[in-house]
């Protein structure tokens, strides 16, 4: 396996990933970035190998090797279909993209360029659309946010030339594809009335092994409650999220010292701030900036190439999923367009999906720890920057140091060592 760190720090710009031979893999769960959309349906073989020694000896103890043998799936399989985007505009892979193609960050590129890096960033996601409407009937669509002129919209309006349209509301019955067990719900329901998301609520609170969540905010405080209720109950639970703020906390909490009344977003930013502060459960969306790239990595995009700056925090996190038990024997993934909210609840039009299958929600698992690590490695690394105020310096440690967190007893490191490792053999 490629390492971008090494004992000395970072392998120098313009040379290869140091073999992990010699610059161990320091952590218990990594993510191997070869992988790319041709690799479908292929089958590898890792070999793991305890190292001790030195860092300028290091020993690789051969009698306690072990191995695993994956298949990548395809992206659809017993009738059902499962397409995340690459994402990750801040993240080193893009920024040298953009840098190897010659493109200056803050002008757009000519239109081929563009595409070369959306599609990228798709990582086929665009495939999707002609392979949904393929063999399609009726379809309806509600959507928020229809800006992509790439794919999406030529799809709907090719369909819509053939196709009449027609809706409908409410839970559906539940239905078997395969293995999964999948049922349907929709928004808005009366204001009295919180079907959808107490669904969930009740769902988290009787998970029995882990809570993963990745949403844009999670502002329902019943929800909130329950999955850092999760947490504290001993279950692996891991919270991603659009931006957590220092500034909107301690600004919600002179409020509420005033006297005055905060709205849910006010509340969800107080509770997430000093989550993340506590034990690192919940991350959000950053990226290094001049200020907080360390030394030998390079200052992270947060738009794409010439897009303006808005007047809020960019949207990098805009995922709506919740994963329950995922490796355990009953797991359920909740998914769909709704962002698990009072709004999406009560005031817009959502869909929510229930999926009860040990495949699908593997899969979910692994696309949620993808991104959960990629930035809680850039929130340690900033949390550093910003107390040294200096830039800090990643090198793997000399000694078995490295370890400690994992066997902290509570510790986000400890849950996720335990949940995640294969049971031995009898």
């Amino acid at each position: 396996m490629p390492n971008r760190l090494t004992f000395d720090g970072p392998v120098e710009a313009g040379q290869p990933d140091a073999p992990s031979s010699v610059a161990s893999i320091q952590k218990f769960m990594w993510w191997d970035a070869r992988i790319d959309e041709p690799d479908r349906e292929t089958s590898f073989s890792y070999t793991a190998w305890p190292v001790v020694g030195s860092a300028s000896a290091p020993q690789l103890l051969e009698a306690q090797r072990t191995q695993l043998a994956i298949t990548l799936p395809a992206h659809i399989e017993d009738g059902i279909g499962t397409w995340f985007n690459r994402a990750v505009v801040s993240s080193q892979a893009f920024t040298r993209k953009v840098a190897a193609m010659g493109l200056d960050p803050k002008k757009a590129p000519l239109a081929g360029k563009a595409l070369v890096l959306r599609r990228w960033l798709a990582n086929d996601i665009e495939q999707s659309f002609p392979t949904v409407f393929q063999g399609a009937s009726p379809a309806a669509s509600a959507i928020y946010h229809l800006a992509d002129k790439l794919w999406a919209i030529p799809a709907l309006e090719d369909f819509a030339k053939t196709h009449d349209a027609h809706s409908t509301a409410g839970w559906s019955d539940s239905i078997r594809i395969g293995s999964a067990l999948l049922r349907a719900s929709f928004s808005p329901e009366p204001n009295d009335r919180r079907t959808q998301i107490d669904t969930i609520v009740d769902a988290v609170g009787q998970a029995e092994h882990s809570v993963l969540f990745c949403l844009f905010s999670p502002t329902d405080k019943p929800l909130r409650d329950a999955c850092f209720a999760a947490g504290d109950k001993g279950l692996m639970m891991f919270g991603l999220d659009n931006a957590i703020s220092q500034h909107a906390a301690e600004s919600g909490e002179k409020k509420q010292k005033d006297g005055e009344k905060l709205n849910a977003t006010e509340l969800a930013s107080i509770e997430l701030y000093h989550r993340s502060r506590q034990n690192r459960h919940v991350v959000d969306g950053k990226c290094f900036s001049r200020a907080t790239v360390p030394e030998g990595f390079d200052v992270e995009m947060q738009l794409f190439p010439g897009e303006t700056r808005p007047p809020y925090p960019p949207v990098i996190i805009h995922h709506k999923f919740l994963v329950i038990d995922a490796e355990g024997a009953n797991p359920v993934v909740y998914t769909g367009s709704a962002n698990m909210s009072n709004n999406s609840e009560h005031d817009n039009d959502e869909n929510l999906l229930e999926i009860r299958d040990r495949r699908i929600a593997a899969i979910y698992l692994a696309e949620f720890l993808r991104l959960y690590e990629h930035h809680r490695a850039r929130a340690l690394a900033i949390e550093v920057a910003v107390r040294r105020k200096s830039k800090p310096e990643l090198k793997l440690q000399p000694d078995r140091h490295w370890a400690d967190k994992y066997y902290v007893e509570g510790s986000p490191e400890s849950k996720a060592r335990v949940a995640l490792a294969k049971k031995p053999s009898a």
